[in-house]
């Protein structure tokens, strides 16, 4: 026999569990299956503090590949010296900042992946 007793406990139930399990997802599970950006906000905020200080590590490693780099270079060829502050942030205009952000950061893509690449095949 169907009771509505049952299913409207059934229906509390299956919303208890899914509210659980909401806040148990990741972010992009919380945006698809829930609509409310309030359980939401703390995933995202982790996300961005991951992004902006994974972003200053990389280009932190470029300018300082970029600056061991040139000076070294310097030394063979009797060139004036860099200061680290002049591959870092360099002064001028926007663009050019932004482009020397963008090179600092693909020139620390590559490093660190070269650096990852010589410790598998050296260590094994």
């Amino acid at each position: 026999m169907y009771n509505l007793k049952n299913k409207t406990n059934l229906k509390k139930n299956r919303k208890r569990l899914l509210q659980t399990t909401l806040k148990k997802c990741s972010f992009e599970c919380l945006i698809t299956k829930n609509k409310s950006w309030k359980t939401s906000i703390g995933p995202l905020k982790m996300d961005f503090e991951q992004i902006i200080s994974g972003r200053i590590i990389l280009e932190f490693l470029g300018a300082s590949a970029r600056f061991l780099g040139y000076n070294l270079w310097t030394l063979t060829n009797d060139n004036d010296f860099r200061t680290f502050a002049s591959f870092w942030s360099p002064r001028g205009s926007s663009q050019k900042k932004e482009d020397n952000s963008n090179r600092n950061h693909m020139i620390g893509v590559l490093f660190l992946g070269g650096f990852v690449m010589l410790l598998i095949v050296f260590n094994t």
